[in-house]
């Protein structure tokens, strides 16, 4: 079974790596990046919460990737 923790961090590492093409837009173009940093920090405190309920290692990240797909395509 998948738990919330589970869900936290998989939806906070996705919002991380979306954020950086953004990220490298804003600075490439010179803008302020907006939501870039939005998306960065929502993924950074999601990961934090889940780190801190749960206390993942960094060798469980592909195990809870597949659990959490593996609950939403299943």
């Amino acid at each position: 079974m998948v738990s919330t923790n589970d869900l936290f961090l998989v939806l906070g590492i996705l919002f991380f790596i979306l954020s950086l093409p953004s990220l490298l837009n804003a600075w490439v173009e010179g803008r302020v990046p907006r939501f870039g940093a939005l998306l960065s920090i929502g993924g950074m405190v999601l990961v934090g919460v889940a780190v801190s309920r749960q206390g993942y290692a960094a060798d469980e990240i592909p195990q809870v990737f597949l659990r959490v797909m593996g609950r939403l395509l299943g």
